[in-house]
């Protein structure tokens, strides 16, 4: 990247942005999560999320932008991100994860621009484990509703996408989507989740 030339972090909330020389600057992510920078001085970029997540940027006079960590997948629109994503974790299945929780996942495996979508599954497929826990079993004439097995469940799916790892560079690998659905007869009423 060369100096003066736009940059576009992509995440929510605040960033703390600091240049080469260290002076930091806060930022707050606008429409489509994105803050957009023009750097002024050669040298290394740092910036922080206030989620905790990192990266850095190389900008000099001569040569082109260099990323750590490195892109992983190239960016698409923010309703087909959040629709891609809701695939990968089943968002609909039990335990459900709401539109926020997807784009909250969306946001920590942010990588500049783009998402590690690896990333963001292993971690909803870890949310959706911890809510199972807190899960009732019951028992309703020939339907039961399990929430240990739902628990083992996604802690699979999370090695799976664990598994896989990030997306960057030539490494492909594919992967088995399971989704277990549980037919019920809907005049009967379970007990709700605890």
């Amino acid at each position: 990247m060369h100096v003066g030339e736009e940059i576009k972090l992509r995440g929510t909330g605040a960033v703390v942005v600091t240049d080469p020389a260290g002076k930091a600057k806060a930022y707050e992510a606008g429409p489509g999560r994105t803050v957009t920078l023009e750097p002024t001085k050669v040298g290394t970029w740092t910036y922080a999320w206030e989620n905790g997540r990192t990266g850095d940027f190389q900008v000099e006079a001569s040569t082109s932008l260099v990323v750590s960590p490195p892109e992983p997948m190239a960016a698409v629109g923010e309703d087909e991100d959040r629709d891609k994503l809701s695939k990968l974790v089943d968002a609909e299945g039990e335990p459900v994860l709401s539109n926020d929780d997807l784009d909250a996942l969306l946001a920590d495996a942010a990588v500049g621009d783009t998402y590690d979508f690896n990333a963001a599954a292993a971690e909803g497929w870890r949310v959706k484990a911890a809510r199972a826990a807190q899960m009732t079993s019951y028992s309703v004439g020939d339907l039961s509703v399990n929430n240990e097995q739902i628990f083992t469940h996604c802690m699979q799916m999370v090695d799976v996408y664990e598994g896989i790892g990030s997306s960057v560079g030539d490494t492909r690998k594919k992967l088995i989507s399971v989704r277990v659905g549980i037919d019920y007869d809907e005049r009967i009423q379970p007990t709700p989740f605890r």
